[in-house]
């Protein structure tokens, strides 16, 4: 697609684009606002290609264990919290975009079709197409 990318520590990255060493870097909003990365960027470019996320994680030994009672229970409350948390983290990525915008950083909406076109062959080139068909139909719901 024409980036070249380069892995840097996260702790390094303010003083990287501040230096100029990188044009530009990945994180969500809530990371642009912690770390204070508008104080030295000029535009935020919102793709949402990544998304986080929550996950409760058991051994299957410790999963095991539990009754069909005590499992149904965890996999209610997991849904529940996750559903809580992932509604969290949209509202407060939101407020850190306001305060980054209001800190003069320019906000900008792009067009996906281009970068979804120049990456759908990856699913062939990989001999992926079981992973494309699950994607086309994720994406036309």
């Amino acid at each position: 697609m024409g980036a070249e990318p380069t892995p840097i520590a996260w702790g390094e990255v303010y003083s990287a684009l501040q230096l100029g060493s990188i044009d530009a870097a990945e994180a969500q909003p809530t990371a642009i606002w912690g770390a204070k990365l508008y104080e030295v960027i000029k535009h935020v470019t919102l793709t949402g290609h990544i998304q986080l996320v929550t996950a409760l994680v058991v051994s299957a030994e410790s999963w095991d264990q539990l009754s069909d009672e005590h499992k149904a229970i965890v996999r209610n409350l997991a849904v529940e919290n996750g559903r809580y948390a992932s509604g969290l983290t949209i509202e407060l990525g939101k407020e850190a975009m306001v305060k980054v915008a209001d800190s003069g950083v320019v906000i900008s909406e792009v067009d996906l079709a281009p970068f979804k076109d120049a990456v759908a062959s990856v699913y062939t080139l990989l001999e992926l197409e079981k992973e494309a068909a699950i994607v086309k139909a994720v994406l036309a719901e």
